[in-house]
């Protein structure tokens, strides 16, 4: 009892700056560049930048003053670097448009020690920087009415910048430059573009449905860009003008399902890393052959970074980076927040999702906590300012407490379909999918579970009659196959031979309408010393970067498949004990170290909430992010 009582008030004593407790462990990385084979940088959200000057043997992190989502960075010396990167703003707003963002545009002269913020609120939402020499330079990201391009020029070294004109682009993911005067652009629903005479213009490529095209790197007159759906293009001798399918030694399978999110370069050799991160594609020969390189972790990968044909790194989701010395023959990791997921939730639609149950899980309770998106928009029929709308998701899941999301591109729905029937629904999917969109929607979410390693899954409520959402009751009939066949080593094996393992989740829930059948009850009115607030009004600001939706005053849950014996007949009704419970191994792994009071670490049982509830043991599967010691 003493120990509860000690432990109660340290909950307590920490919780006006509790609210504001930010992990920067577990922030997705999304960049990383080297000045030498010594001293590097990696950005990711929250602000964070991480710096080392022993080629990542050890990391520290350098203040940014900011807590944006940081996804691009550029030193043209150990000195003087650029970064680049977004914060969104909450929908439904006077005068606010869907989707707007602002831009954030750091600049240090003294390698990182200071950085100082420009331009401020002057640029809409920036995803990537690249300087040309010490006075040329060009930031580029959402495109808008104002500036229909998204990109902008410096000639002054950063202190002024002019909007590069040219027709209305949905904004721009990656760029690289041959020279001042001609460079290569990669953007959402599958746009390429090019820098020609002073203007941005579109690149001669073949439509390429609703995937984003995520990176791209000018090698003289040759050019590679790589995106989702295991897209890898090629452009020779015309600098990214135009562009052809590289031939990937891949099963068809494998390569719809494998998203490529970055590219690195050394004279003729090229790397090509994404989502899942088992895997690294490599060239020896600009692109004519490949082979794949094991990385031997799971986790989604955003950034490569190679200083020569030997020594690179990549980084990524869990704030993960890896580093290599043999040219990515193998990689070893420098430094990550977790390893998997102890939550996932799978969702149709971004209002689908329980975000206030992410503050419980994610910034109440501690553990890693992960969300998917399942249905994104249809390009056609969707404005071109929605066209970044992943990354809001994913702003809005991290605002909440939640670790990292994700949204699938594969399975897009246009806005007339919103509530459409199944028949409708599978037709328009069936159109991407070669009339195999049931098995694509499978497959892909068996890779999901491999790749995350949740302990719980949450879902959608599974009867459309009730709901009038039809696409919500496919996700969860998928997600029910998908739970039983991520743990069969037979299902999938493409998945297995890429570097995934089978996964046995141990519980499913779906999202329930009352507390008749449900399992579990999560009051969000229930106020938290740790959060300093209730967990339905910390998560209402993430709430509102997904569209005016009132958060309920409770939430309920309903068990739909469990490996635990007994599971729906248990004595704990709370999602603690019922990730306690959880059978996956690694539990360790999955929850980050919360701070107690005045910034120190309390070790032994965890009881942060202001109703006595009590959360397990680093025994018992969390990942590395709880009281007790992490990993």
């Amino acid at each position: 009892m003493g120990l509860l009582i000690t432990l109660l008030a340290a909950a307590i004593l920490a919780g006006p700056g509790s609210a504001a407790e930010r992990h920067f462990e577990d922030a997705a990385l999304h960049a990383v560049q080297f000045v030498d084979p010594q001293e590097g940088w990696a950005v990711g959200d929250e602000g964070a930048i991480w710096h080392t000057i022993n080629a990542g043997q050890t990391w520290e992190r350098q203040p940014s003053g900011v807590v944006a989502s940081l996804r691009s960075i550029w030193f043209l010396n150990p000195y003087m670097g650029w970064i680049v990167g977004r914060e969104e703003l909450a929908l439904g707003e006077p005068g606010r448009v869907s989707g707007e963002s602002l831009g954030v545009l750091l600049f240090t002269k003294d390698g990182g020690l200071t950085w100082r913020q420009t331009a401020i609120n002057s640029l809409p939402g920036l995803n990537c920087v690249r300087f040309v020499d010490h006075k040329t330079g060009f930031v580029a990201g959402d495109a808008t009415e104002q500036y229909p391009t998204g990109v902008f020029r410096t000639t002054d070294s950063g202190r002024t910048w002019q909007a590069v004109p040219g027709p209305r682009f949905p904004g721009w993911l990656a760029m690289d430059f041959q020279d001042r005067g001609n460079g290569a652009l990669a953007g959402p629903w599958s746009r390429l573009g090019v820098l020609r005479d002073r203007e941005i213009a579109a690149a001669d490529v073949d439509a390429l449905g609703p995937r984003a095209m995520k990176s791209v790197k000018v090698m003289g007159n040759d050019a590679v860009a790589v995106g989702e759906g295991g897209m890898v293009l090629l452009s020779r001798k015309v600098g990214g003008a135009r562009w052809t399918y590289a031939d990937l030694p891949l099963p068809s399978n494998l390569r719809t399902d494998w998203d490529f999110h970055a590219v690195s370069s050394i004279g003729d050799q090229l790397w090509v890393a994404g989502r899942p991160g088992c895997a690294i594609l490599h060239s020896s020969d600009r692109g004519q052959n490949w082979d794949i390189q094991s990385t031997s972790q799971l986790l989604p990968l955003h950034g490569l970074f190679f200083a020569d044909d030997k020594r690179g790194w990549a980084v990524g989701d869990l704030g993960t980076i890896l580093g290599t010395v043999d040219g990515g023959k193998t990689w070893k990791v420098q430094k990550r927040g977790g390893q998997r997921a102890a939550v996932l939730f799978i969702h149709s639609r971004p209002s689908g999702l329980p975000i206030d149950t992410v503050a419980v899980l994610g910034a109440r309770d501690g553990y890693l906590a992960t969300a998917v998106r399942v249905n994104g928009s249809e390009p056609s029929s969707t404005p071109p300012d929605q066209a970044q709308e992943n990354l809001r998701f994913a702003a809005a899941v991290r605002k909440a407490g939640g670790a990292s999301a994700e949204m699938f591109w594969q399975f897009p729905l246009a806005q007339h379909l919103a509530r459409a029937d199944e028949h409708e629904i599978r037709k328009a999917w069936d159109g991407l999918h070669a009339d195999r969109s049931r098995e694509a929607l499978l497959r892909h979410l068996v890779m999901t579970l491999r790749m995350w390693r949740p302990d719980v899954i949450v879902t959608d409520f599974p009867d459309a009659k009730s709901s009038g959402w039809t696409s919500d009751a496919l996700v969860v009939q998928a997600v029910r196959e998908a739970f039983a066949l991520a743990a069969d080593a037979q299902a999938c094996p493409q998945q297995i031979s890429l570097g995934l393992q089978p996964w046995p989740a141990s519980k499913l829930y779906a999202r329930w309408m009352s507390s008749v059948g449900a399992e579990v009850a999560v009051d969000l009115n229930d106020a938290s010393p740790r959060l300093s607030a209730t967990p339905r009004d910390f998560a209402t600001p993430a709430a509102e970067l997904l569209g005016d939706q009132a958060l309920p005053t409770q939430r309920f849950f309903h068990l739909l498949e469990s490996r635990i014996d007994g599971a729906a007949h248990g004595p704990d009704r709370t999602f603690a004990g019922t990730i306690a419970g959880g059978s996956g191994p690694g539990g360790r792994h999955r929850h980050r170290r919360l701070l107690c009071s005045r910034g120190t670490m309390a070790n032994g049982p965890r009881n942060l909430s202001s109703h006595g509830r009590s959360l397990p043991g680093a025994s018992s599967g969390h990942r590395s992010l709880s009281l007790a010691s992490s990993s």
